[in-house]
Protein backbone atom coordinates (compact mmCIF):
# COMPACT_ATOMS: atom_id res chain seq x y z
CA UNK A 1 0.00 0.00 0.00
CA UNK A 2 2.87 2.53 0.85
CA UNK A 3 4.88 1.31 -2.20
CA UNK A 4 1.60 2.06 -4.56
CA UNK A 5 1.69 5.45 -2.99
CA UNK A 6 5.15 5.70 -3.08
CA UNK A 7 5.21 5.05 -6.90
CA UNK A 8 2.37 7.15 -7.85
CA UNK A 9 3.78 10.53 -6.35
CA UNK A 10 7.40 10.30 -7.35
CA UNK A 11 5.58 11.13 -11.14
CA UNK A 12 3.79 13.78 -9.53
CA UNK A 13 6.51 15.09 -8.34
CA UNK A 14 8.65 15.33 -10.81
CA UNK A 15 5.84 16.54 -13.22
CA UNK A 16 5.75 20.02 -10.95
CA UNK A 17 9.72 20.14 -10.82
CA UNK A 18 8.78 20.09 -14.47
CA UNK A 19 6.59 22.90 -14.93
CA UNK A 20 8.29 24.80 -12.07
CA UNK A 21 11.12 24.56 -14.12
CA UNK A 22 9.28 26.05 -17.23
CA UNK A 23 7.82 28.69 -15.34
CA UNK A 24 11.18 29.83 -14.22
CA UNK A 25 12.89 29.63 -17.92
CA UNK A 26 9.42 31.92 -19.50
CA UNK A 27 9.88 34.73 -16.74
CA UNK A 28 13.60 35.06 -17.55
CA UNK A 29 13.46 35.48 -20.80
CA UNK A 30 13.77 38.55 -22.74
CA UNK A 31 10.45 40.85 -22.06
CA UNK A 32 9.26 43.78 -24.26
CA UNK A 33 9.28 46.92 -22.55
CA UNK A 34 6.45 48.10 -24.59
CA UNK A 35 4.63 45.67 -26.82
CA UNK A 36 2.57 48.54 -28.53
CA UNK A 37 5.96 49.79 -30.07
CA UNK A 38 7.40 47.45 -32.60
CA UNK A 39 11.22 48.10 -33.75
CA UNK A 40 11.42 50.92 -30.87
CA UNK A 41 14.77 52.46 -30.26
CA UNK A 42 15.22 54.27 -26.65
CA UNK A 43 16.28 58.58 -28.15
CA UNK A 44 16.40 59.13 -24.08
CA UNK A 45 15.37 57.80 -20.72
CA UNK A 46 11.54 58.42 -21.66
CA UNK A 47 11.43 58.74 -25.28
CA UNK A 48 11.62 55.68 -27.66
CA UNK A 49 10.59 55.42 -31.83
CA UNK A 50 10.08 53.41 -34.35
CA UNK A 51 9.70 53.86 -38.24
CA UNK A 52 8.48 51.07 -40.22
CA UNK A 53 5.90 50.21 -43.64
CA UNK A 54 2.64 49.03 -43.09
CA UNK A 55 0.17 47.50 -45.55
CA UNK A 56 -3.73 48.83 -45.78
CA UNK A 57 -4.89 46.41 -42.87
CA UNK A 58 -1.95 47.82 -40.51
CA UNK A 59 0.37 45.39 -40.68
CA UNK A 60 4.17 45.60 -40.94
CA UNK A 61 5.72 44.35 -44.45
CA UNK A 62 8.74 45.38 -46.51
CA UNK A 63 7.29 43.90 -49.66
CA UNK A 64 4.82 44.83 -51.94
CA UNK A 65 2.84 44.59 -55.14
CA UNK A 66 3.74 46.48 -58.19
CA UNK A 67 0.78 49.36 -57.74
CA UNK A 68 0.36 48.32 -54.02
CA UNK A 69 -0.55 51.29 -52.03
CA UNK A 70 1.17 51.04 -48.43
CA UNK A 71 1.24 53.04 -44.87
CA UNK A 72 4.05 55.15 -43.24
CA UNK A 73 4.16 55.00 -39.85
CA UNK A 74 6.53 56.34 -37.07
CA UNK A 75 5.56 56.46 -34.13
CA UNK A 76 7.01 58.32 -30.45
CA UNK A 77 6.06 56.91 -26.94
CA UNK A 78 6.85 58.31 -23.43
CA UNK A 79 7.84 55.09 -21.77
CA UNK A 80 8.04 56.59 -18.07
CA UNK A 81 5.66 57.30 -15.36
CA UNK A 82 6.46 61.09 -16.09
CA UNK A 83 5.74 64.04 -18.82
CA UNK A 84 8.12 63.99 -20.86
CA UNK A 85 7.30 67.45 -22.99
CA UNK A 86 5.15 69.74 -20.98
CA UNK A 87 5.76 73.16 -23.00
CA UNK A 88 5.24 73.98 -26.54
CA UNK A 89 7.66 72.44 -28.92
CA UNK A 90 7.91 75.13 -30.80
CA UNK A 91 10.46 76.34 -27.56
CA UNK A 92 12.68 73.24 -27.64
CA UNK A 93 14.92 71.57 -30.08
CA UNK A 94 12.74 68.50 -30.82
CA UNK A 95 10.49 71.36 -32.86
CA UNK A 96 12.86 73.05 -34.99
CA UNK A 97 13.82 69.70 -36.87
CA UNK A 98 10.69 67.80 -36.07
CA UNK A 99 9.04 65.91 -38.49
CA UNK A 100 6.58 66.87 -40.96
CA UNK A 101 9.51 70.28 -41.40
CA UNK A 102 11.84 67.19 -42.47
CA UNK A 103 11.63 66.93 -46.22
CA UNK A 104 12.93 63.72 -46.36
CA UNK A 105 9.95 62.26 -44.04
CA UNK A 106 7.82 60.00 -45.58
CA UNK A 107 9.93 60.35 -48.86
CA UNK A 108 10.72 57.06 -51.03
CA UNK A 109 14.19 56.54 -53.03
CA UNK A 110 14.25 53.64 -55.73
CA UNK A 111 17.68 52.16 -54.74
CA UNK A 112 19.51 52.31 -58.84
CA UNK A 113 22.04 49.36 -60.05
CA UNK A 114 25.58 49.89 -59.48
CA UNK A 115 26.97 53.23 -61.43
CA UNK A 116 23.64 54.96 -61.42
CA UNK A 117 22.36 57.60 -58.71
CA UNK A 118 19.24 56.78 -56.02
CA UNK A 119 15.97 58.37 -57.87
CA UNK A 120 14.04 60.39 -55.60
CA UNK A 121 10.07 59.42 -56.09
CA UNK A 122 8.20 61.94 -53.63
CA UNK A 123 6.84 62.36 -51.04
CA UNK A 124 3.53 61.36 -49.25
CA UNK A 125 3.23 64.38 -47.37
CA UNK A 126 3.64 67.21 -49.17
CA UNK A 127 3.27 71.14 -47.81
CA UNK A 128 3.59 74.55 -49.17
CA UNK A 129 5.81 77.18 -48.53
CA UNK A 130 3.00 79.39 -46.96
CA UNK A 131 1.37 76.78 -45.23
CA UNK A 132 4.33 74.25 -43.61
CA UNK A 133 2.89 71.13 -41.87
CA UNK A 134 4.33 71.47 -38.30
CA UNK A 135 3.81 70.12 -35.25
CA UNK A 136 3.23 73.45 -33.04
CA UNK A 137 2.89 71.85 -29.17
CA UNK A 138 1.96 68.54 -27.49
CA UNK A 139 2.32 67.48 -24.32
CA UNK A 140 3.25 63.80 -24.20
CA UNK A 141 1.79 62.23 -21.24
CA UNK A 142 2.82 58.90 -19.18
CA UNK A 143 2.77 55.94 -20.92
CA UNK A 144 1.33 58.09 -24.48
CA UNK A 145 2.00 57.54 -28.07
CA UNK A 146 1.96 60.04 -30.67
CA UNK A 147 1.41 58.63 -33.84
CA UNK A 148 2.03 59.95 -37.54
CA UNK A 149 0.21 57.46 -39.93
CA UNK A 150 -0.80 57.71 -43.98
CA UNK A 151 -0.52 56.14 -47.12
CA UNK A 152 1.64 56.92 -49.81
CA UNK A 153 -0.96 57.59 -52.69
CA UNK A 154 -3.14 60.19 -50.83
CA UNK A 155 -6.36 61.48 -52.05
CA UNK A 156 -6.95 65.10 -52.51
CA UNK A 157 -9.93 66.51 -50.11
CA UNK A 158 -9.62 63.70 -47.94
CA UNK A 159 -8.23 64.64 -44.19
CA UNK A 160 -5.67 62.23 -42.91
CA UNK A 161 -5.58 62.79 -38.87
CA UNK A 162 -2.21 63.25 -37.47
CA UNK A 163 -0.70 63.09 -35.17
CA UNK A 164 -2.67 60.86 -33.30
CA UNK A 165 -2.46 60.19 -29.42
CA UNK A 166 -3.05 56.55 -27.89
CA UNK A 167 -4.38 56.80 -25.31
CA UNK A 168 -6.39 60.10 -26.54
CA UNK A 169 -5.49 62.81 -23.57
CA UNK A 170 -8.49 63.62 -21.23
CA UNK A 171 -10.53 65.94 -22.14
CA UNK A 172 -9.17 69.79 -20.74
CA UNK A 173 -5.96 68.73 -21.44
CA UNK A 174 -4.08 70.99 -24.08
CA UNK A 175 -2.77 69.49 -26.88
CA UNK A 176 -2.90 69.97 -31.03
CA UNK A 177 -4.38 67.14 -33.07
CA UNK A 178 -3.56 68.17 -36.80
CA UNK A 179 -4.81 66.67 -40.03
CA UNK A 180 -3.00 66.93 -43.09
CA UNK A 181 -5.34 67.31 -47.00
CA UNK A 182 -3.86 66.82 -49.86
CA UNK A 183 -5.24 69.87 -52.49
CA UNK A 184 -4.06 68.93 -55.68
CA UNK A 185 -1.19 71.52 -56.03
CA UNK A 186 1.50 69.44 -54.20
CA UNK A 187 3.32 67.30 -56.64
CA UNK A 188 1.32 63.63 -57.12
CA UNK A 189 3.45 60.41 -56.19
CA UNK A 190 3.11 57.64 -58.44
CA UNK A 191 2.57 53.74 -58.36
CA UNK A 192 5.82 51.99 -57.47
CA UNK A 193 6.91 49.71 -60.09
CA UNK A 194 9.04 46.78 -59.01
CA UNK A 195 12.23 47.51 -57.79
CA UNK A 196 14.36 48.23 -54.00
CA UNK A 197 13.33 50.99 -52.58
CA UNK A 198 14.27 52.72 -49.31
CA UNK A 199 12.01 55.71 -46.85
CA UNK A 200 14.95 57.41 -45.03
CA UNK A 201 15.16 60.97 -42.83
CA UNK A 202 17.37 61.75 -39.64
CA UNK A 203 15.38 64.05 -36.46
CA UNK A 204 17.12 65.99 -34.14
CA UNK A 205 15.51 65.09 -30.89
CA UNK A 206 16.47 67.24 -27.92
CA UNK A 207 19.69 67.76 -29.74
CA UNK A 208 20.31 63.89 -30.64
CA UNK A 209 20.73 63.45 -34.78
CA UNK A 210 18.63 60.25 -35.06
CA UNK A 211 18.57 58.23 -37.89
CA UNK A 212 15.22 56.07 -39.29
CA UNK A 213 15.23 54.06 -42.17
CA UNK A 214 13.35 51.21 -43.99
CA UNK A 215 14.45 49.27 -46.77
CA UNK A 216 11.59 47.58 -49.09
CA UNK A 217 10.56 45.75 -52.29
CA UNK A 218 8.44 45.70 -54.70
CA UNK A 219 7.33 43.05 -56.59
Amino acid sequence: MFIIKDNLQKPLLKSTSVLLLLVLLISCLPQDPEPGLRNGIAITEQLMASFELLDMDNRPRNRFREGENFQFSFRLRNVSERDTLQTRVSTTPLARNFVISNPEFFSVMKVAVKGYTNERMGRAVNSGPAEPFTLIGFALLPKTTLTYQVVWQTLVGIRYPMPLYDPVPRPGSWYDPRNYTRTGKEPKVERLLKGDYYSAFTLTIFGKQVPFRVDFTVY
